[in-house]
């Protein structure tokens, strides 16, 4: 089982680079020779994520990981990952923090999509599959590649 689950985790992080890939911040999301940074609330992801983006870059900038444990903090992020395992309270006042940022937010837990949330894994048997809310992506100015879209469910939350 636990090696099931660190599958899971590796199939996980190679999805969140390629969102990365397959979406467009804004220029002024991107500060002009600075790195990209992946930010991970929630349990420990982190070395799998490392892994996967090791000697990787976007736009140039090399691609750093980084755990995320205040509001705060989330200015410096091109993309937030939230665990399963992340605690409600904290994702919600993040969401709620950076609901119009150039920030692509991904996250786990089934009312992810609906508290503002852009991308959400979802389980199928043992597959892993994503939905995406187009909208909320168009509140934050990213613009998701059709490629992207059209391997996602997709959900709009009135």
């Amino acid at each position: 089982m636990a090696q099931d689950a660190k599958l899971e985790d590796r199939v996980k992080a190679t999805f969140i680079y390629n969102f990365v890939q397959y979406s467009e911040w804004p220029r002024q999301a991107l500060p002009s020779a600075a790195q990209f940074n992946l930010c991970l609330v929630g349990d420990s992801f982190q070395s799998i994520l490392e892994d996967t983006v090791r000697g990787e870059t976007f736009n140039g900038r090399s691609i750093a990981v980084k755990p995320l444990s205040t509001v705060e903090g989330a200015s410096v992020c091109q993309l937030i990952y939230f665990r399963q395992t992340a605690e409600r309270r904290m994702v919600s006042e993040i969401l709620n923090a950076v609901k119009t940022a150039p920030i692509l937010t991904v996250g786990e837990t089934p009312e992810f999509i609906s508290s503002g949330g852009v991308i959400r894994f979802t389980k199928t048997g043992n597959r892993i599959r994503f939905e995406i809310n187009p909208d909320a992506a168009e509140k934050r100015s990213l613009m998701l590649s059709s490629r992207l879209l059209r391997l996602a469910d997709i959900v709009r939350v009135q």
